[in-house]
């Protein structure tokens, strides 16, 4: 079975949404993404979307988000990419799929003049496939605050 990897390029958003709900679900066990919020997802700059797809059914089965933005710092900007949402569906791991969207995150990471991007991930086994690929674990913590939504105040 042959795969195509690279930026994301819409063959029909309907089809593409259920392909990219059914790997978030079945990687993060995330609740299905509506079409406004895929619309709003693929509008933001600066936002990189790469995926693998199975070259006869066009089915995307691996993706991976890249962010980028600038970050001014004690009177210096510098370029930062954040890569998030790295997933291969279940049924299609082992095959690189993941390795390949890495790197393509990261040759984007490079021509963006980034020196060091980062991610985070809380599962053991893709904390290996990071090692494995030359990443570090580096002592910072990722704090989250939940917000209550105006009709919770």
């Amino acid at each position: 079975m042959d795969f195509h990897t690279g930026p994301y390029e819409p063959s029909g958003k309907a089809h593409d949404l259920s392909d990219i709900n059914a790997l978030n679900a079945a990687a993060f066990a995330q609740p299905p993404m509506t079409a406004q919020e895929f619309d709003e997802f693929l509008g933001q700059g600066r936002m990189h979307f790469f995926v693998a797809r199975e070259s006869g059914t066009g089915r995307i089965v691996a993706t991976l988000t890249l962010h980028t933005y600038l970050l001014s710092c004690g009177g210096k900007n510098r370029n930062v990419g954040w890569i998030e949402q790295v997933a291969t569906h279940p049924d299609y791991e082992g095959r690189g799929l993941g390795t390949k969207l890495l790197k393509l995150g990261e040759a984007e990471v490079r021509a963006s003049l980034i020196g060091r991007p980062r991610l985070t991930s809380s599962k053991k086994g893709a904390q290996k496939f990071y090692r494995k690929r030359g990443w570090r674990e580096t002592s910072s913590r990722v704090f989250e605050l939940t917000l209550p939504t105006p009709a919770q105040e």
